[in-house]
């Protein structure tokens, strides 16, 4: 790679690293979230939906 490029092409290559390693990690959150959330639903659907999700919304 030419030189002149190499310094300013060198953060965007680690921020797209970065973002696809916190890409993961988010997906990761959001299935673990999503099978809390079956639980919840399948033993007290109307409470979980009522207080935890609208704030969660709002993070």
């Amino acid at each position: 790679m030419d030189k002149a490029i190499e310094p300013i092409y060198s953060p965007i290559v680690a921020m797209a690293k970065l973002k696809d390693k916190n890409a993961k990690k988010h997906f990761d959150m959001n299935r673990n979230f999503g099978e809390l959330k079956r639980k919840y639903n399948s033993r007290n659907k109307s409470s979980f939906e009522n207080i935890r999700l609208p704030a969660l919304k709002q993070l």
